[in-house]
């Protein structure tokens, strides 16, 4: 049966073919003597890619700091790699398309999250960039071989598979005795891409197969390829589903260490932008509800196999039960529904070393309700608790994906956020702020109360914050200097400019 598909894609006269200006940039970018000019003159040529390439260039994903206004100007910025990725991927995307096929378009939304989710895993290993994100988007591409060579025939697969990429496979390899994967190696040694590519594509369903054979930066690259199309499923499967098979390949891959926090933050941030160029749409609101919905199935699945390393005896019925009990206990604060003080602390101590050690810096706001007591003095001790809940929703609302909000004690709430400057973390401060002195507060039934609040940032620095608790005490002192300076405002560190202020 495998020979036999094999033959039918060698007379399949619609199979899908590298594109011309996708060629001609491969033998340019060979060369010995680069010619950027050229690079960029080919690229020009074509409108729609050169749109593409500079609206790319200037997004988020590379974070220029300052605008490509030509092509020639984007391929000295980005660099020769990161160009010829760039029209690989954007010529494939449009030379093939999805000829209006369901199970297309959910192939280019997957490639797409997986690229964009492997470019960000890259820094767990010696994986460039730019290989790591066209190896995750060139992942399925023996999916449009299969289409092109098999028609219906592979159609009513994918219909079949209804949108379950390890359904496919199984579909796939029961019926030709291959999967895509097989496929798309068979195909990138036809394009006479590089072997290791190629290799990597053909591993990407069993990263394992690699074993014994190929460099170990080879392996690292098929490893980070399977991990990243599992953030993509995330996306492509209900979250339950999608959130236990990332559980599960993290599990096989105990050295990879992934910021599971910080490749979902990119994937909001980068993926909604890069979309058009795919012909995929994809919605920020959207992905930021099935992440915040993950996010809480993978903290109960992390608990969940932990308690099962300590108890392997226990019951399952036991296991889930002290597993909701202590999402509820350890973690949660009743009252608010936001983590506690204990899990909080315990949060920050394992993400302050990661953070120094990375340079990925941290930021930290503690917000606290102005005249607290006077709401509890006037209306009571139940009309504090609503406004307690109420400013907790608000602060929910006001942060972005992957941020981690906390109450700290009484009326204080501390929110933790990824961020490379100071101004990152106020204008999320800010943001919180806003919310919650825009619009009066539930303080119970038929009662309505204005509320404001005071803030105070602080930003990582790894001269001075040796521990968690130095980060903490110079956004505390932030906080009482906004109170002195009359509430209802956002105060930094003084040791950060600018500083947002509000009266």
């Amino acid at each position: 049966m495998l020979t036999a598909i094999y033959e039918r894609l060698d007379r399949c006269s619609s199979l899908p073919t590298l594109p011309s200006v996708a060629v001609r940039i491969l033998e340019l970018c060979q060369q010995d003597q680069l010619d950027l000019t050229e690079i960029a003159q080919v690229i020009g040529r074509d409108p729609a890619l050169a749109t593409k390439l500079l609206r790319t260039a200037n997004s988020p994903m590379f974070a220029l700091r300052r605008e490509a206004t030509s092509i020639l100007h984007a391929v000295n910025l980005l660099g020769v790699s990161a160009v010829r990725t760039m029209v690989l991927s954007f010529s494939l995307a449009q030379e093939c398309g999805t000829g209006g096929k369901a199970g297309l378009a959910t192939y280019w939304r997957r490639s797409l999250l997986s690229a964009v989710a492997a470019r960000e895993l890259r820094n767990q290993g010696p994986v460039k960039a730019e290989e790591a994100f066209l190896a995750a988007l060139l992942q399925d591409i023996g999916m449009l071989a299969l289409s092109r060579t098999l028609g219906r025939e592979y159609d009513k697969l994918m219909a079949e598979s209804k949108g379950d990429h390890d359904r496919l496979v199984e579909l796939e390899r029961k019926a030709y005795g291959a999967d895509h994967a097989a496929v798309g190696e068979w195909l990138l040694g036809r394009w006479r891409v590089p072997s290791t590519l190629a290799s990597v594509v053909g591993a990407s369903h069993d990263p394992s197969l690699l074993d014994g054979r190929g460099d170990p930066e080879t392996r690292r690259l098929a490893t980070v390829v399977a991990v990243a199309a599992r953030f993509a499923d995330l996306f492509c499967l209900n979250a339950q589903k999608g959130a236990e098979r990332l559980h599960q390949e993290l599990a096989r891959q105990p050295d990879l260490n992934v910021d599971v926090s910080a490749v979902q933050s990119v994937l909001l941030d980068q993926a909604p932008s890069l979309a058009p160029m795919f012909d995929v749409h994809l919605e920020p609101s959207e992905m930021a509800a099935i992440l915040e919905q993950a996010q809480e199935i993978q903290v109960a699945l992390s608990m969940r196999a932990a308690l099962e390393v300590q108890s392997i005896h226990e019951s399952l019925a036991r296991l889930e039960s002290r597993t909701a009990a202590l999402l509820v206990e350890a973690q949660r604060d009743p009252l608010t529904g936001v983590a506690n003080r204990g899990y909080t602390d315990n949060y920050l101590q394992d993400l302050f070393p990661a953070a120094r050690s990375s340079g990925r810096r941290i930021g930290i706001i503690f917000a606290d309700i102005d005249r607290f007591k006077t709401i509890n003095d006037t209306h009571g001790h139940a009309a504090g608790d609503s406004v307690l809940r109420s400013v907790a929703q608000e602060i929910g609302r006001s942060v972005r994906a992957g941020d981690f909000v906390g109450r700290y004690g009484g009326e204080e709430f501390v929110v933790i956020v990824r961020a490379e400057a100071i101004q990152e973390v106020m204008t999320v401060a800010e943001r919180i702020r806003s919310n919650i002195s825009e619009r009066p507060l539930a303080g119970g039934i038929g009662i309505a109360l204005s509320v404001t609040a005071s803030l105070g940032c602080a930003l990582l620095d790894t001269m001075r914050h040796r521990e968690p608790a130095d980060l903490m005490a110079d956004a505390d002192r932030a906080l009482y200097r906004a109170k002195r300076e009359g509430r209802n405002r956002v105060s930094a560190s003084v040791n950060e400019q600018p500083e947002l202020s509000r009266t």
